[in-house]
């Protein structure tokens, strides 16, 4: 009866925040922080990310996906649809939504807009009961001038009342992107996150060589999910684009949602040495179109 309770508290706590594992992997899909970036992977861009864990037993488990379509549609407007589903166990949640934002140019000073609005699909908390339901929606600013670049969102700024609260935090997120002049370029970044009176800090640092290999490292600081494997973490990743249309991607985060099969503390199931994250997107041709931040994220 004692881990039938703590499974249940597990999976309660896990639901509240059921669109973690699509912010936990914004280093290649920043969209999830800001609703305003929609558009600016280019003029039609597809995005996937698949979240597995390797436990030594030659057997992946699949923990975790994220799908984006992102495109413009005229005049510094973008649209983008997101899916993601996360893993928790013997249950899985799932997200859609879609991102607008639109975009004005005052000489160099450059300003969007956007909003999004979402549906959640949450587990049920015990075997009987069924799955919720649970609208979202949030809205973000982004800004940048010669370089430097703020923005601020809360994409789940509402959330219908009929359910236990799809948590999502505030975000902050200030840097300098330099330009594609030289060989190497580069985005060095801070994203704090606010929620419940706690605070995350992410240091992000991206190199381009010569616009065809990046490099990621990101060093985490953690406050506000405290199921979290670790407090502090470092991710690194990378990005290689092989032809004209298609760049692949690796990632390994130690610093992710503790997903079992058998949530129970004291199982060595429970135990996570991390999820590796593969990605790929496709952008038709290779191209910037109407964008301020191709290949700056």
């Amino acid at each position: 009866m004692k881990k039938y309770l703590f499974s249940c508290l597990m999976l309660f706590t896990l639901a509240a925040n059921a669109q973690i594992g699509l912010m936990n992997q914004y280093h290649f899909n920043y969209l999830a922080l800001n609703p305003a970036l929609a558009g600016e992977n280019g003029p039609f861009t597809i995005k996937g990310i698949v979240g597995n864990q390797f436990n030594g037993n030659l057997r992946f488990n699949q923990l975790s996906h994220v799908l984006v379509l992102d495109g413009q549609l005229y005049n510094k407007t973008g649209l983008a649809f997101q899916s993601s589903s996360d893993n928790y166990g013997n249950a899985s949640g799932n997200n859609f939504g879609l991102s607008l934002a639109k975009g004005v140019e005052m000489g160099d000073f450059r300003l969007k807009g956007g909003v999004n609005a979402g549906l959640a699909i949450l587990p049920a908390y015990i075997a009987s009961s069924r799955p919720r339901t649970s609208f979202n929606a949030g809205l973000g600013i982004f800004m940048s001038y010669n370089g430097v670049f703020l923005g601020v969102s809360k994409p789940s700024l509402y959330v219908s009342e009929n359910d236990l609260t799809v948590k999502g935090p505030f975000y902050v997120n200030g840097g300098y992107a330099s330009g594609d002049e030289n060989f190497v370029s580069y985005n060095a970044n801070v994203v704090w996150s606010g929620m419940d009176g706690q605070n995350n800090f992410d240091f992000n640092l991206k190199l381009w060589f010569n616009k065809r290999l990046a490099l990621t490292g990101s060093y985490r600081i953690n406050k506000i999910f405290d199921y979290y494997t670790k407090d502090k973490s470092f991710l690194p990743a990378a990005e290689y684009k092989f032809t004209e249309d298609l760049t692949l991607g690796l990632a390994y985060n130690t610093n992710t949602l503790r997903y079992s099969t058998a949530p129970i503390t004291g199982n060595p199931n429970f135990r996570m040495n991390g999820i590796f994250q593969f990605y790929l997107k496709y952008n038709h041709r290779d191209r910037s179109g109407d964008s301020w931040y191709y290949d700056r994220f």
